[in-house]
């Protein structure tokens, strides 16, 4: 395995070529950037060759970029009539995001497959929209050899591993993947049983731990420093097969954010040992 760190861990202002840089030094193998619709550091404005040059930079320092996490840069999926202007403009902007991903030297694009966090639309029929939408990208994503891998998140919606791998297979494509985040699931569930379960779909992973007595966003604090069983989680990665990026996603303490990211990085390389 290979260990990196998403963009949201180094100060907002940070230029993605420091990025780079600082998480070299840190002792990390890539970055995960953060790409936006319009706004930050990075978004769908700004022309190929820019990206280009950031993957240049990258190789330079021997360095990659992990992964694509689109921050913003469509609607909600599970609330998007198919067929409708806004599932056009959203199937636009992921085939941006794929000629991004690949001008990146990348291959993976994070999707969150939408939420019903505010109780809409009722989760059947979130599942519709949700699979009539990644149908739809599924062909586009294909097409450019870019994967679109699948996250669980705190979204009220696709809860279970079972429920996971039924979403995922029901598209029938190597290019629909899960993105497995380990800390997520522990409120309500053991990341080592959805890694046994989803085995091979798995394309990224993402690294954080959480503490359940909080029971809130609250509870999300730096590896080892929660509830999860890392020891379990490991072996069952390990045991699946699973050979990609593990790549951290914390938030950035307030103070000495470098020093965290080497912490960070220290760990992540004691636990893929």
């Amino acid at each position: 395995m290979k260990i990196a760190v998403n963009q949201w861990m180094f100060p907002a202002d940070l230029p993605v070529e420091e990025c780079f840089r600082a998480a070299k030094a840190a002792g990390a193998d890539g970055v995960e950037l953060n790409i936006s619709y319009d706004k930050g550091l990075l978004n769908l404005k700004q022309p190929l060759d820019h990206y280009y040059k950031l993957a240049d930079t990258a190789r330079s320092l021997h360095m990659q970029v992990a992964s694509v996490l689109p921050a913003g840069a469509w609607e909600n999926l599970a609330k998007i009539e198919p067929n409708s202007p806004a599932a056009d403009e959203s199937c636009l902007r992921l085939a941006q995001m794929c000629d991004i991903t690949k001008a990146l030297g990348a291959d993976t694009i994070l999707l969150v497959p939408g939420s019903i966090g505010d109780g809409t639309p009722r989760y059947d029929i979130a599942w519709q929209n949700s699979t009539a939408m990644i149908k739809r990208m599924e062909a586009i994503a294909a097409a450019k050899g870019v994967y679109l891998a699948i996250e669980n998140i705190w979204s009220k919606f696709i809860l279970s591993p079972t429920e996971m791998r039924q979403f995922i297979d029901q598209f029938e494509s190597p290019y629909v993947k899960a993105y497995f985040d380990v800390g997520n699931v522990l409120l309500y569930g053991f990341p080592e049983h959805w890694i046994e379960i989803l085995g091979p779909r798995i394309q990224r992973v993402h690294l954080k731990d959480f503490r359940r007595s909080v029971a809130s966003g609250g509870g999300f604090v730096g590896l080892l420093e929660g509830d999860v069983n890392w020891p379990s989680v490991m072996a069952a990665l390990k045991a699946v097969g699973y050979d990609g990026f593990v790549t951290a996603e914390l938030s950035r303490p307030a103070h000495h954010w470098q020093a965290f990211l080497s912490a960070s990085c220290a760990i992540m390389r004691t636990l893929i040992a």
